[in-house]
């Protein structure tokens, strides 16, 4: 099973600085899903959902968000997928697109090109999520009974449609065989469209004002590490000033996310520069 959380970041929900406001579970192996089955699992504040009913053990899919934040709409269904629009009237909005993959290599083949057709019908930014039941490469199998035919139509897929993987944190596998000589596969993951980032005013500028400028310090491996320290506070003070302004946009898109990504990259290479070479602060 694979749960993403979107989160609405910089705002204060209750106690909690960070909180998410939708929620998608693939495999949720529910026939019926109801307003009560919603509230016992995620809580009452997640009072609108859609979902695709399992079949018999298999599937089902359940999305689940707070109205008070952000809005889902137009959902449209088929055996595998349950895709819906993110945002409100007049907002950018993104789409988002649930799977359940199915087992044989000739259904697979049609789900593939079922993706195709979901990416032509909607050309805003888009988010793929669930269990595809397919694996990208070799690293996603413990062991070598692989098919590598559906393993290359799935690369190619990713490839023609520009797909990015995002990070899957805490573990290498999420689905095993329940058997004594186990089988392990990465048979869940989440992809966006490459360019999803919106292209924010003023951020390369200030990265590139904030790279430039600093004392002058004849040591190269000194002089990397104050850069890359500049950076990551002029990236924090940035952050702060975007989310105050663009709060709406932090709910609808995964910016915020990314830009933390990078500010934790630019501290943690300054922390191992600064290791490497004993630099003294």
């Amino acid at each position: 099973m694979v749960q993403l959380e979107i989160t609405c970041e910089g705002e204060v929900i209750g106690d909690e600085a960070l909180e998410a406001y939708l929620r998608y579970f693939e495999e949720a192996k529910l026939r019926v899903v109801s307003r009560t089955t919603v509230d016992w699992c995620l809580g009452r504040e997640f009072n609108d959902f859609f979902f695709l009913p399992a079949d018999g053990t298999r599937g089902g899919i359940l999305v689940a968000w707070k109205s008070v934040v952000d809005s889902l709409s137009n959902p449209h269904y088929s055996d595998n997928t349950i895709i819906a629009r993110v945002g409100g009237p007049g907002s950018p909005g993104w789409w988002l697109t649930g799977v359940y993959g199915p087992h044989s290599d000739a259904d697979k083949c049609l789900f593939l090109q079922e993706l195709k057709d979901i990416r032509d019908l909607h050309p805003d930014p888009w988010a793929v999520a669930g269990d595809f039941n397919l694996i990208v490469d070799a690293a996603d199998k413990n062991n070598a009974n692989l098919n590598r035919c559906m393993m290359g139509k799935f690369q190619r897929l990713l490839s023609e449609l520009d797909l990015k993987e995002l990070y899957l944190n805490g573990r290498r596998y999420t689905w095993f065989n329940e058997r004594e000589r186990v089988t392990l596969e990465r048979l869940d993951r989440v992809f966006s469209i490459v360019d999803w980032e919106p292209k924010v005013d003023g951020f390369l500028e200030m990265v590139e004002g904030s790279w430039s400028v600093g004392p002058a310090i004849a040591n190269p491996f000194k002089r990397l590490a104050a850069k890359l320290e500049a950076t990551a506070k002029a990236l924090t003070s940035w952050n702060y000033r975007f989310i105050g302004s663009n709060k709406k946009q932090l709910m609808s898109s995964s910016w915020a996310q990314k830009l933390h990504a990078v500010k934790r990259d630019v501290i943690l290479l300054k922390r191992d520069i600064t290791k490497a070479f004993d630099i003294v602060d």
